[in-house]
């Protein structure tokens, strides 16, 4: 289970830090 909770924690990290990257490209370009 924890292993479990590991893995989505990191993945949703990934997705989110994605996102938050392209948050911060478009607000620098604008």
């Amino acid at each position: 289970m924890f292993f479990t909770t590991l893995q989505m924690f990191v993945l949703l990290d990934t997705l989110y830090s994605r996102d938050i990257f392209l948050f911060l490209n478009c607000s620098f370009h604008f």
